[in-house]
């Protein structure tokens, strides 16, 4: 073999590793390039460009994969609003976004803010920054004055929307994110495959206001959203024709919330054809209620009866999500009115299949504490257990369901909670905690009598009878189930005389009489 061969062999393994380990790139902003756009055009994917302390008034549009733009700081690096935007992407119509990020993936933008200067009235859907089809991450980013000038009802101006409908999946990250000043949504996360992350985001509104109904972060259309320390604020719509929300689920597949807070919003949560999780999270200071669960079945278009829909975010080019059946957890949580007329803390409602589960939480100061109330052809399953039921002004929990509610082992306040029922067939309190938690042993309260607990139960229901011994005849004309402690541990004796009977070829004489069922 040649020299010259043996060389070329060494030569091109060591070129081909060259060529692989080939390092992204730092541009500077100014220095390198006079502008962020034009820092943006010149980059390769996996670049880092640095942008120092100034406001640069231009309109960002980024295709490229696993770029970093990286400011000065927040309140340092301004990305300010052109007064006209040239650049959109299309959903039901065009949208104007200052920074606009395009069919890419792995997008960072950090350390700098994000401003609207209040240019609205020339761009018409307005955005702060707009993911479409594409992924990334906002991380320590202000997004302010995305609205017109003034305030207006003119309903766009959106802190950050991230919206797919390519059908392809695509992952959204928000950490230390703060949407203030803007007119109709602080953050929209739309579009099925869509999963977003939401980490320490803040979203602050207009408060009280009959211009516009405001929402703080909504999920929808599919989207699979988590957010953990969140907090939406000052949401509220004066007039009574569209619901302004704190946390809006619109046909979301999943809105997991874990250490969340709304706090002064006409509907802190609203969950619409959406599944998900409220669990260590907080309402403080509702100006009207607090979580609903509403699902809207087979209906085309229907008001949720209590209050108008949600004013979600426009109506966009994508397939409604989840329609017929929802599930939603509250753990850990609590919900706190502020004594409002018809004001409802907890509420699963509509006209399709809802469960609902409450447990280890705080619902107080409302007129209802928890609702379950069934429009016409729902399904409405509540499950709520082990919470504190207090100071609600006319029931802890109400039902109008066909099968009774299972709302036992909860602390309501006393030691007979019968007259914090609406319907006490409809709710199931029975046995319930005599004293609240903490309290070293927690004594469990129940009915007087096993047959007390029967003539409340509605056909279906399950009544758990506690240890011991219970002298009384029972008489049961209807379908339930009793469920004892324990063989040896619930004891049903027969009292000295049975008046109940029933005849044969003479009279009997039962301790427990089943009949008509």
């Amino acid at each position: 073999m040649s020299s010259t061969k043996r060389c070329l062999r060494v030569l091109l393994p060591l070129l081909l590793l060259l060529a692989g380990s080939v390092q992204a790139a730092t541009w500077n902003v100014p220095g390198d390039f006079a502008t962020i756009q034009a820092a943006i055009n010149g980059a390769a994917a996996g670049d880092l460009i640095i942008v120092a302390a100034g406001h640069y008034e231009e309109q960002l549009h980024v295709t490229t994969n696993n770029l970093s733009i990286v400011g000065a700081g927040i309140g340092q690096t301004f990305i300010d609003s052109p007064a006209s935007l040239a650049l959109s992407y299309t959903t039901s119509e065009p949208n104007y976004p200052i920074v606009f990020v395009d069919g890419c993936g792995g997008f960072q933008l950090s350390n700098c803010t994000v401003d609207g200067l209040g240019r609205g009235n020339a761009n018409y859907r307005f955005q702060g920054v707009g993911f479409y089809n594409a992924g990334g991450a906002l991380t320590d980013v202000d997004v302010n004055g995305v609205m017109d000038t003034p305030f207006s009802g003119a309903q766009h101006g959106v802190g950050v929307y991230a919206y797919a409908d390519d059908l392809l999946p695509h992952a959204v990250s928000l950490t230390r994110v703060t949407v203030n000043g803007f007119q109709k949504t602080g953050i929209v996360l739309a579009g099925d495959p869509l999963t977003a992350t939401l980490d320490t985001v803040a979203v602050y509104g207009q408060g009280p206001t009959s211009v516009t109904a405001q929402n703080g972060i909504q999920a929808g259309y599919g989207a699979v959203v988590t957010a953990t320390n969140c907090t939406v604020a000052d949401l509220h719509y004066t007039p009574a024709n569209w619901a302004a929300s704190g946390f809006l689920g619109y046909q979301a597949d999943s809105f997991a919330l874990t250490g969340c807070t709304a706090d002064a919003c006409m509907v802190s949560l609203y969950m619409q054809d959406s599944s998900g999780s409220f669990n260590g999270g907080s309402v403080v200071d509702p100006t009207y209620d607090g979580l609903y669960v509403y699902e809207t079945g087979t209906l085309p278009a229907p008001g949720s009866g209590k209050l108008p829909l949600p004013a979600q975010i426009l109506t966009e080019n994508l397939s409604y999500q989840r329609r017929g059946t929802v599930s939603f957890s509250v753990n850990g949580s609590s919900l706190v009115g502020v004594d409002g007329p018809d004001t409802w803390g907890v509420a699963a409602f509509g006209y399709g299949t809802v469960s609902l589960t409450v447990s280890n939480s705080l619902v107080s100061h409302w007129d209802y504490g928890l609702v379950a109330y069934d429009y016409g052809g729902a399904s409405i399953t509540t499950t709520v257990n082990n919470n504190r039921l207090l100071d609600n002004l006319s029931f802890g929990m109400y039902a109008n369901t066909p099968a009774a509610q299972n709302a036992e082992r909860n602390w309501w306040g006393d030691t007979d909670p019968s007259d914090q029922v609406g319907d006490p067939s409809k709710v199931d309190f029975s046995p319930w905690w005599n004293a609240g938690p903490g309290t070293s042993p927690m004594p469990l309260g129940t009915n007087d009598s096993i047959q007390a607990a029967i003539d409340l139960a509605t056909p279906g229901a399950t009544i758990s009878v506690a240890a011991g011994s219970y002298e009384e005849q029972l008489e049961i004309a209807k379908a339930i189930s009793l469920e004892g402690a324990g063989e040896g541990l619930t004891t049903i004796v027969s009292p000295t005389a049975l008046p109940l009977h029933f005849t044969t070829s003479a009279d009997n004489y039962p301790v427990i009489y089943v009949h008509d069922t």
